[in-house]
């Protein structure tokens, strides 16, 4: 049942490109430095065949399912989540305090729904020649499109809002009317909160941003996510900062990034530096 079945069998191969065994007899070779946090094969097949399993029964009697893609990001969220859990413990055993731990960060830790958007800027210099870069995507971690550019010589502060308008934009523009938006500038996301931008420089800035998010868009979340969650936004931010064309729009995104994203959408953890 749960290997011939053509709705596992969309799991299993999903499951077999991370290092997964398709059937008990024989195992195939864990890649530790894409999983390092699955220590045992045998550990992770039996949360496979639960979550497939119970998956399976909501299918059964007509109960809210999930895609296969889902479900693998559920089974690899649960491994990491045991995998860290095991090795907290261990620590404490061995008389490890709590700030020994070391801290991991996913591409959506707030397990948000809907549309996904990752912003980033980056100025060579600060001030010098800037770009700015916004990813969006669903919360499967699908890329849905990407916009990056070049904004000319300016500072961090100015190329991160640049990024978060433009975002919005490209939200916008897709006639998003909920969306999460991740961005790794604390101070961007302070001065969009802020009661007051009449006497900040980029006050027309961020005024624009204000209305983009209350009035076009109308239900808007910031969050703030540390640089490794956000790393594909600001690969593509460099890229920006580099390149001559103001605006680039990625419909697909490049190839750069293709093995990061492939990273989030199965939920894997990025080690915090």
């Amino acid at each position: 049942m749960f290997f011939e079945c053509p709705w596992t069998a969309q799991v299993w191969a999903r499951l077999i490109h991370y290092g997964f065994p398709y059937r008990l007899a024989h195992t195939i070779p864990l890649d530790s430095q894409a999983l390092d946090f699955i220590v045992h094969a045998p550990v992770g097949l039996r949360f496979a065949l639960w979550f497939m399993w119970v998956e399976r029964n909501n299918r059964v009697f007509g109960k809210p399912s999930k895609s296969p893609y889902a479900v693998v990001r559920d089974i690899l969220s649960f491994l990491q989540w045991w995998r860290e859990t095991r090795r907290r413990a261990n620590m404490l055993m061995d008389g490890a305090s709590q700030d020994s731990f070391s801290k991991t960060v996913t591409w959506n830790p707030y397990f948000c729904k809907g549309l996904i958007l990752h912003t980033d800027g980056s100025s060579m210099g600060n001030p010098g020649p800037s770009g700015f870069e916004a990813v969006l995507r669903n919360h499967e971690g699908e890329w849905i499109e990407g916009i990056s550019g070049n904004i000319g010589i300016a500072d961090n502060s100015l190329a991160e809002a640049v990024a978060i308008l433009e975002g919005l934009n490209l939200a916008v523009a897709r006639r998003c009317t909920t969306l999460t938006c991740y961005s790794d500038s604390q101070e961007a996301l302070r001065l969009i909160q802020r009661a007051s931008v009449a006497n900040h420089v980029m006050r027309g800035l961020l005024m624009n941003i204000r209305d983009k998010m209350i009035s076009l868009i109308g239900n808007v979340r910031f969050f703030h996510i540390w640089r490794e969650g956000n790393s594909v936004a600001d690969i593509l931010a460099r890229r920006g900062a580099k390149e001559e064309a103001f605006f680039t729009t990625w419909a697909f995104p490049p190839d750069d990034v293709l093995t990061l994203l492939a990273k989030d959408a199965a939920w894997l953890p990025y080690m915090r530096l």
